[in-house]
């Protein structure tokens, strides 16, 4: 699949990955959510400091837009940047959740 392709499947929720990586790389887009600073105190992702900021100034956190790579193997997740190699690649696949397997 393209690029353009699997865009539409990453804005429906869908999990994709390139052929061309290790198996266990896989990406999806972020479902956008609204924090309010509350509930950032129970967040492991956010720094004390920050955590302060955002009572002080009774902010919250939106996130949207992002494109996260996990690593299925290390358990790591990464904001996901797409270079012109991957938006030009056309080896991008949907992954089906319930069979994937990426020993295999």
């Amino acid at each position: 699949m393209t690029f353009g392709e699997i865009l539409k499947e990453l804005q429906n929720g869908r999990v994709v990955r390139r052929t061309d990586w290790r198996e266990e790389l896989v990406v999806f887009m972020q479902i956008p959510a609204d924090i309010p600073y509350d509930r950032t105190w129970n967040m492991q992702s956010i720094p004390t400091d920050m955590k302060v900021l955002l009572k002080q100034h009774n902010k919250g956190i939106r996130y949207e837009h992002q494109f996260i790579i996990y690593d299925l193997v290390e358990q790591t997740a990464t904001y996901q940047v797409f270079d012109g190699d991957d938006i030009n690649a056309t080896d991008w696949v949907v992954i089906e959740p319930f069979t994937y397997n990426h020993y295999e």
